[in-house]
């Protein structure tokens, strides 16, 4: 092992702890992947290491592996930026995921945070309105990001190793990975709800992922005619209750699964196009998102090109 010029001589590994035992624990732990992981994000985010927030249910003070925010647009008016939350895990045994027999994009998917924590109204022409979410209110399902991404699973597991036989555990992904990014995506929301002023909207594409050291499974199929299939990247959707009424009393938490060697060609081929189609097309309805109000011919059937300013005057 190499030492620095002013390494004292008291600075030594004990006996019976060898050089080979401490880069195996250093391996298996996690870390470096942590620290590849950031120098892929840092071509295009800028990129903070053990990222804090408050952890929802306990308040205790916790930590992502990685933060990046990157400013994708900026107005007068109208500040836009994008955010990625991360979790990094190795594992040697497969994650496992089970594609949906019935997928539906969330409508609060991809989730943006700020608008002084209001959400937009949509009126109809017959005097109808109602509250979407702002994903809803700029048609971001049009882009291929949210309506052709990866194939979305609403269940997963880790292989366990129990003997010569290979086990799956739902408990270990839901409580290390989608839980940790709930908290800090709940977080990053309450702290954007504080930022700006009637005259200047800030907003933050905010979006979880894990980014995974180890094999990904894809499973289609039903108990009968299950297929295997390795896949670089998969998209978790859950569904939470709340408590208070949203959409049903529920809502949403939209996670992103990225094989180690697939991130590059995520963040360039994937997530940056998106985030500059969600800020060319957020500048474009600069006049609604800081009014936080537009009308449509009618709330069921509308495309943002049909968007208009309000006029309660203009009404018949």
């Amino acid at each position: 092992m190499n030492e620095s010029a002013n390494n004292p001589s008291l600075n030594r590994l004990q006996s019976g702890v060898s050089v080979e035992d401490v880069e195996g624990a250093v391996r298996s732990s996690g870390y470096p992947l942590q620290r590849v992981a950031a120098e892929l994000l840092s071509d295009s985010f800028n990129v903070t290491e053990e990222w804090g927030y408050r952890d929802r249910e306990t308040n205790e003070h916790r930590s992502l592996d990685l933060f990046g925010l990157r400013e994708v647009g900026k107005t007068a008016r109208l500040s836009l930026d994008a955010a990625l939350l991360v979790e990094c895990k190795k594992s040697e045994l497969p994650f496992v995921f089970f594609e949906a027999a019935a997928p539906r994009i969330p409508s609060e998917f991809p989730r943006v945070a700020g608008l002084r924590g209001e959400r937009p109204q949509l009126h109809s022409r017959d005097g109808v309105y109602r509250t979407p979410t702002i994903a809803e209110f700029l048609r971001l399902q049009d882009f291929a990001f949210v309506s052709d991404g990866p194939p979305m699973c609403s269940s997963f597991t880790k292989s366990e190793r129990k003997g010569e036989r290979l086990n799956l555990s739902g408990s270990f992904p839901f409580n290390q990975v989608i839980m940790p990014l709930a908290s800090a995506t709940e977080h990053f929301t309450s702290l954007w709800k504080t930022i700006g002023s009637p005259g200047a909207v800030f907003a933050c594409m905010v979006h979880p992922i894990c980014i995974v050291d180890g094999p990904m499974v894809l499973v289609q199929g039903g108990p009968s005619s299950s297929r295997l299939q390795l896949c670089p990247w998969v998209r978790i959707i859950l569904q939470e209750a709340t408590s208070e009424r949203d959409d049903g009393f529920s809502h949403h938490y939209v996670v992103d699964f990225v094989h180690r060697a697939y991130v590059s060609e995520f963040i360039s081929e994937h997530i940056v196009p998106f985030v500059q189609q969600f800020a060319d097309r957020a500048v474009s309805a600069e006049e609604f998102i800081v009014q936080m109000k537009a009308e449509v011919p009618e709330l069921r059937d509308w495309k943002f090109e049909d968007l208009r300013p309000y006029s309660k005057s203009g009404r018949g």
